[in-house]
Order: structure tokens, then C-alpha cells, then sequence
């Protein structure tokens, strides 16, 4: 285990170091570099190997859920996990997942996804993709240098015993899981984090000799940072459970872990013999009583048998290679000097579980002095202590930020300076009349990650928690913000503008604006300016030529809506979809139909602070664009040279309908009519002037919770109409079949008792479609709604799901 992490993958700024050699590394090193990627698998595959044989053993896990027995009303837990009591205060994260059979069931017996399910074609498709996977993996298996432990594993779980113990694994996760980790965990993901920063602040990018791609040059050629990272490394304490149902169940996991521990010794262990016994003296079988018992495995970095692991790695090696395997061992050992990795799998207070950490007095969970769930975040949670739980996620403030979608992007923005000197790197600019733009770029890189990081990586706890009630379930997500919150949150007007029956929607409230998005356009406009100077003076172009009407023109739209467009719009917004507009025949190339069709009418409805500023930006777009199309307007039956006339105007209540010209000439139903319809307060963006018509009227949408109030202080919320989107499909599927059984594909069809193709015919495609429907009725609705509560940000929602029933139905 220890000599597996000497063999660690380098970050990736350092493999793309080593696709470019500086001229100062020594062949040895080379050699032993490509012999080593050699005569081993790639890191990365066998990983990619061990994933496909746990999604494997997965499909075959969801196979043998079937067959456990489905919970009585005993059976469902209702109050918080008991895991949660494991977790302590300091507790990096926590998840939990509970009452696991119940979702399994909701699904499982549901009479659609039986019909699905039991289709031939679903049937063949799972079977071959099983299949599939199996012969992936033996392929990997015959033509890589795997571990043995993998091989071992493999052959044990594609096997009759392997097979025998599945239902007792998913019998384990049909009730409740959990897993936590200490606060270690978060701060070594912020110092790896950091030191990625680090390296790529250090990192030179230059053009490949040969012109293509890009070439890295550092001082060394091999890392340094990670052996400083791993001197730093304490393993994290990592723990994770299965609540066992009784004294049956544990007896049957014991079982189960007693011969994965004889396993482990006889058939896994295939280091030399000094390793061998080291590692399989450091198992030890800890029974401290009938329900209290553990396998632990502790290793220790000064008690290791290096010397052994050298020999056998230089078993096959030049002296070359035996030179740097010493050298590599040596450097590895001195990190791993007084370290443990302790990792633990046994029984404690009706839970199975597995740990792994550095402090072997500290491997099993138990009930902490001063648990988690007594943080101040918690509270919402403790509030609802007698739901029926489904999901329980906690991340503390240092672990959200550190995972967060804002810290996995900066490190690419922290590259947009090396990436944007290599567009003028090579050309005949001097590097002096670049490099104030370079040093521009990377000062707003600095601002974009500081503002990215207080608007949308803020400090502060992390809460999730779901639960089941007859019918659904309801979650909440709350972020506790850690500094005093500026936003305030509204009755959102928007909507009562997404008409009475959508299919779709989201609506939100813009934050309070501090200026940033100002300040961006300013500085966006600034380094355009910057670019288009050094064009011209790199292509020498001419002031009044083809480059300078172009760069007039973006500069012009950019003018426009920086100036004008984006001033006019006000703090609200809403993307809506709706089936509310049908028609026989929606083109001339289409059979007409018996029953009305529906179209999905996309609309954006933006809440206005000044509806003229709004028009003249468009007639702004429109005299700077036009131009431009004024060659392709003999194509919509316009005199050559004339462009696209400007777009008509129809009243509407308290505004007008600005259409858009040239859509008759596609021959569509008349009315399907692009434009924008705009009144003193809203502006509707969409593909049906009646839809605009409607969005512009306010309504009174009657929606399920937590929207049922549309006076209710939001800053967003959303609507999934489930239903409407299956009966759509539905319609036109009915319109559809007819159409293709007449087809001569159809009609030409190979007879049943031809040899049997894997792909379904058009009569299995067809039902195919009509199952998929089916079940998408069974969840007909998903709500959300967004609102500031105690200085959190709160998300909640609502899933309808008829078939879940906590009890039987009356």
C-alpha cells in the first residue's frame, strides 16, 4: 500500500512538463521514465478498469435489490439517522442517505417502469450492456499489467460467491448509508488547492518548436511541490457506514468480511516476502464483544520494509533504472517518516463500517461529545426531527468553498495571461507593444477571481436535507452566509407574468448592483480596444478599411448595449415555455393532422426600468447590423442592396408588438411570428405574438407548493410541469405512428422470422416511446423556491411522486 503511493500520478502541470524535454535532463532519467510508463499500466486505466467492475457489480446490485424483501411500515425510519450523532463538530462533512428501499420501491413497483422494464428491447440493451462492460474489462484485463489485487477482485465478483453476496450488500444499502470526514480533510484539499496556484503561477508557456500546441519549460524536469505537499500530509479521518438490520444480518457481513480478510492475506498479497509479512502482521482482528468487533490495518512509514520494495523493483531494472528507483524510495521514505495510514473495517452500535485515517486509536464512529448537529445551521433540520428523511448533506465553510465551482474555474483563469501573450508571441509586434495589454489581462484575472469569490463563493455552512411525505419530496438547501448578507428579498412581480398554465419557467431577481457589472464592461471595452490597436499595427491594415468598419461595427453593438440595453432592464427576469399554441398543420411540407398540434413557445419576459432606452438599443442593433445583411436580401424576395426593413408594429394593451421581418417566407403557420412585445413596464421576447400578448397582462398562475402564494418574498423560483411536456410528446407521437406505418421503411420491414437485429425495429421504437411517457408521468411536477431567512440563503422544493406512499392510502 505504502510502495503503491510512491507510484502517485503527477499534477497535471507537470505531465505536460514532461511531454517536452529541456535539453539539460539526463537520458537516464528519460529512459526510466519511458520504461517505466511501460512496463506498467497507465494509472489512469486501471482506474478506468476498477470503475467499470464497480458499475458491474452495480448493475448486478440493482438486480439483486429486487429480491430483498420490501420494508414493512416497521421498517421505514422515521427522526434523524443515527449516524448523525457520529459526526463531531469538527466534522468536515457529513452525508446520509436513508430509507433507501423506500425510494428503490417508489421505482420499482411502479406499474409504468415495470412495463419498460420489461420490454425485449430495454431487456437486450441491459443485457448487452453488461455484456459490454465484461468484455471491456477482460480486454483491459489481457492486454494491460494490472495489479493482482484488481485481477483478484475481478475474478471473485464475476464469480458464484461474489454473485452470492450481492443481495447481502443490497440489503445493507436499503436502509441507511453515511460517510463524514474530519476537518482535516477540508484543509488538505484548500493546501493542494493552493498549491496548484502556486506551481501554475511558476508555470512558462512558450510555442512548440515545431508551431503546434504549446511547450512548458520549468528549471527541473520532475516535480518538486508534491513531495513538500505529501511532508505535509496527514491521512484525513474518513468514515462511512451501513446500519445493519439485526443479528442476522451482521452474522451474515461478518461472514463476508472474515473471508475478504483470509483473501486479503492468501491471494492479494504478492509483494516480496518481508512485505507480505509486515503487512499481514499489521491485520489485527480487534473483538471487543459480540456487536464491537473491527479488522485494522496500521502501517507505518518508519517500520515499512523499504529495502525489500526496492530489491523487488529492481528485480528487472538496468543500473540506470536501479540508480532512480533507489533515489525515488529514498525521497519517499524520508516523506513518509512518522506518518500511519490506518484503515479499518468492523461492527459498532448496529452499524457496518470502514475508516481510514492516520490515528488507529481513532477508527470506529461513536457517538460524539460535541456532535455536528448542533451547529447553528443545523436548526432547520432539528425542527423537522420527526420527517421521514431521505437525504441529509452538510459541507462546513472551508470544504463548500474549496469544492465550489468558483476555485475549480481559477485555475483556468489564472492561465488567461501565459494563453493570451502566445497570440502575439511570434508575430512582428515587439514585446513592448504588448506587454501593457499582458500586464492589463492579468491584473483583471486577479479582479475577475475576487469578484467571482464574493458574489458566488461567499464563506459559510453548507445544509441540505429532504424528506418523504405521501405523494413526494420536499427538500431544503440552505447556505449559511458567514458576513452580514446584502440581499433582500421581494415578492417576485415576474410571476404573475408567466401566463396561467406553463409548461416551464424560472424567474429571478437580480442582487442589488454594487457597480461590477459596470466596471466589467468598461474594462471589456477597454482591452478590445487594446487588441484591435495591435491589429492594425501588427497587419498594418488600413484606418478606413475592411478591419476598421468591423471593429466600428462590434464596438458599436457593444456601445449599444452597454449604454443603452442593459440600463433598461430592471431587476427581474423569467424564461418561460409553454404548449398553449397549436395548429393542424404547422408547415405546408407537413401532412395535416386530425387534432391540433402543439408547439413549444419559448418566451424571455424582462422586468423594464425604461422602455424607451429598451427600443432605441434595438434600433441601434438594427442600423449597425442591417448593412451587414443587405446582400441576402434577394433571398426573402427584397431588391438587391435593400437589407431586412424594419420591423412592423401592432398595438397591443398598453404597448406595442415589434415583428420580426422576413419569417413568412419560410412557409410556417402565420401564427408563428418572432418579435418582441414591449410595454412600459415588461418586455417579451418570444416566437408567438399572442403569447407576448399574454405574458405582458399580469395573472394569477395556480401553482403547487411552495410557489402556491405568489406574494411570498423571493429572489427565484421555478415550475416543471411534468404532464404537460408528456401530453406534447404524446400528441405528436399519434401524429407521427400513422405516418411512419405508411412509410416504405415500414412497409419494407424484414420479416419476423429473419435473423433477429440488435437495434429496435420501428414497432419496438414506437411502444419504446409510448412507455417513456408513461413514466414521465409519474412525476408529474417539480417546484422551487428561492428566499434570505436568517441570513441564509434557503432553496426549496417540491417533487410529486404519487406512487411513494409512507402508508396505505385511504
Amino acid at each position: 500500500m505504502w510502495q503503491a503511493a510512491s507510484k502517485m500520478p503527477e499534477p497535471r502541470a507537470y505531465q505536460h512538463q514532461r511531454q517536452s524535454w529541456p535539453a539539460s535532463t539526463p537520458e537516464p532519467e528519460r529512459r526510466w521514465a519511458r520504461a517505466r510508463r511501460n512496463r506498467t499500466a497507465p494509472p489512469c486505466r486501471i482506474l478506468r478498469m476498477f470503475f467499470k467492475l464497480v458499475h458491474s457489480c452495480f448493475v448486478t446490485l440493482l438486480a439483486a435489490a429486487t429480491a430483498v424483501a420490501q420494508p414493512t411500515a416497521g421498517e421505514i425510519q422515521a427522526g434523524l439517522p443515527p449516524s448523525l450523532q457520529f459526526a463531531p463538530d469538527s466534522a468536515s462533512f457529513f452525508y446520509a442517505l436513508t430509507n433507501n428501499r423506500l425510494k428503490w420501491d417508489a421505482v420499482a413497483d411502479n406499474a409504468a417502469i415495470e412495463r419498460l422494464m420489461a420490454m425485449p428491447v430495454v431487456q437486450r440493451a441491459v443485457a448487452e450492456a453488461r455484456t459490454q462492460i465484461a468484455a471491456d474489462i477482460e480486454q483491459d484485463l489481457q492486454e494491460n499489467e494490472v495489479p493482482s489485487w484488481l485481477l483478484s477482485a475481478y475474478e471473485f465478483w464475476v464469480g458464484k460467491e461474489g454473485q452470492s453476496y450481492l443481495p447481502t450488500l443490497a440489503n445493507l444499502a436499503s436502509r441507511e448509508l453515511f460517510i463524514f470526514a474530519d476537518q482535516d480533510f477540508a484543509e488538505q484539499l484548500a493546501a493542494y488547492n493552493a498549491e496548484v496556484v502556486t506551481q501554475l503561477s511558476k508555470l512558462r508557456l512558450d510555442p512548440s518548436p515545431d508551431g503546434e500546441g504549446v511547450a512548458t519549460e520549468n528549471d527541473a524536469p520532475a516535480p518538486v511541490w508534491s513531495e513538500r505537499f505529501i511532508r505535509d500530509l496527514n491521512v484525513p479521518r474518513i468514515v462511512a457506514g451501513a446500519k445493519l438490520s439485526g443479528a442476522q444480518d451482521q452474522a451474515r457481513v461478518r461472514e463476508m468480511l472474515s473471508m475478504f480478510a483470509t483473501k486479503f492475506r492468501n491471494e492479494l498479497l504478492d509483494l516480496s516476502e518481508a512485505e507480505n509479512r509486515y503487512i499481514s502482521d499489521s491485520l489485527q482482528l480487534q473483538d471487543l464483544g459480540e456487536n464491537d468487533q473491527r479488522w485494522v490495518l496500521h502501517l507505518r512509514g518508519d517500520e515499512y520494509p523499504w529495502d525489500a520494495a526496492i530489491q523487488r523493483h529492481q528485480a528487472a531494472s538496468d543500473p540506470d533504472e536501479a540508480a532512480e528507483i533507489q533515489r525515488q524510495y529514498t525521497v519517499f521514505r524520508d516523506l513518509v517518516a512518522g506518518k500511519s495510514l490506518v484503515v479499518s473495517v468492523g461492527f459498532t452500535d448496529g452499524y457496518l463500517f470502514a475508516s481510514i485515517g492516520h490515528d488507529p486509536d481513532d477508527v470506529a464512529p461513536t457517538k460524539a461529545d460535541q456532535p455536528l448537529y448542533r451547529r447553528g445551521v443545523f436548526k432547520p433540520l432539528l425542527e423537522n426531527r420527526s420527517k421521514t428523511f431521505s437525504a441529509i448533506a452538510y459541507q462546513n465553510s472551508l470544504l463548500k468553498q474549496q469544492t465550489s465551482w468558483v476555485t475549480r474555474l481559477s485555475v483556468y483563469i489564472r492561465l488567461l495571461p501565459g494563453l493570451a501573450k502566445l497570440a502575439f508571441v511570434g508575430t512582428e509586434l515587439e514585446p513592448t507593444s504588448y506587454q501593457p495589454l499582458m500586464d492589463d489581462v492579468e491584473q483583471d484575472a486577479e479582479m475577475l477571481l475576487a469578484d467571482l469569490n464574493r458574489l458566488y463563493n461567499p464563506a459559510g455552512d453548507q445544509l441540505a436535507f429532504s424528506f418523504f411525505f405521501n405523494g413526494g419530496i420536499a427538500g431544503y438547501n440552505y447556505h449559511r452566509h458567514t458576513n452580514p448578507m446584502s440581499v433582500s428579498a421581494q415578492p417576485l412581480v415576474s410571476l404573475q407574468h408567466v401566463g396561467e398554465h406553463p409548461a416551464l419557467f424560472n424567474a429571478v431577481a437580480d442582487w442589488e448592483d454594487d457597480g461590477t457589472l459596470d466596471k466589467w464592461l468598461n474594462r471589456i471595452e477597454q482591452r478590445a480596444e487594446q487588441v484591435m490597436d495591435l491589429y492594425v499595427e501588427s497587419s498594418g491594415a488600413s484606418a478606413s478599411g475592411p478591419a476598421q468598419a468591423m471593429t466600428t461595427g462590434l464596438a458599436e453593438l457593444f456601445r449599444a448595449t452597454k449604454d443603452d440595453l442593459l440600463p433598461s432592464l430592471g431587476n427581474e427576469s423569467a424564461f418561460v415555455l409553454d404548449f398553449q399554441h397549436r395548429s393542424h398543420q404547422w408547415h405546408p411540407a407537413m401532412p395535416a393532422a386530425e387534432q391540433a398540434l402543439p408547439m413549444p413557445a419559448v418566451a424571455l419576459v424582462y422586468d423594464l426600468a425604461n422602455a424607451e432606452q429598451h427600443r432605441r438599443a434595438w434600433q441601434r442593433f438594427y442600423e449597425t447590423i442591417n448593412p451587414l445583411l443587405a446582400p441576402f436580401g434577394p433571398l426573402m424576395g427584397l431588391p438587391p442592396g435593400q437589407g431586412l426593413p424594419p420591423a412592423s408594429e401592432t398595438s397591443i394593451p398598453d404597448g406595442v408588438f415589434l415583428r420580426l421581418p422576413g419569417v413568412a417566407v419560410l412557409g410556417i403557420d402565420p401564427s408563428f411570428a418572432p418579435g418582441l412585445a414591449i410595454t412600459d413596464q415588461w418586455a417579451i421576447y418570444t416566437l408567438f405574438p399572442s403569447q407576448g400578448v399574454d405574458l405582458a397582462e399580469p395573472h394569477a398562475p395556480q401553482l403547487p407548493p411552495p410557489l402556491g402564494d405568489v406574494g411570498r418574498p423571493l429572489i427565484a423560483a421555478s415550475h416543471v410541469d411534468v404532464l404537460q411536456f408528456a401530453d406534447a410528446l404524446q400528441a405528436w407521437l399519434d401524429y407521427a405512428v400513422p405516418l411512419i406505418k405508411q412509410s416504405d421503411r415500414y412497409q419494407n420491414q424484414p420479416p419476423e422470422d429473419a435473423e433477429a437485429s440488435k437495434a429496435p425495429n420501428i414497432d419496438e421504437t414506437i411502444d419504446l416511446l409510448g412507455n417513456v411517457i408513461e413514466v414521465m408521468r409519474q412525476i408529474p411536477s417539480y417546484t422551487q423556491a428561492t428566499y434570505v431567512q436568517d441570513n441564509s440563503v434557503v432553496t426549496q422544493s417540491v417533487i410529486q411522486v404519487p406512487s411513494l406512499r409512507l402508508s396505505p392510502a385511504k
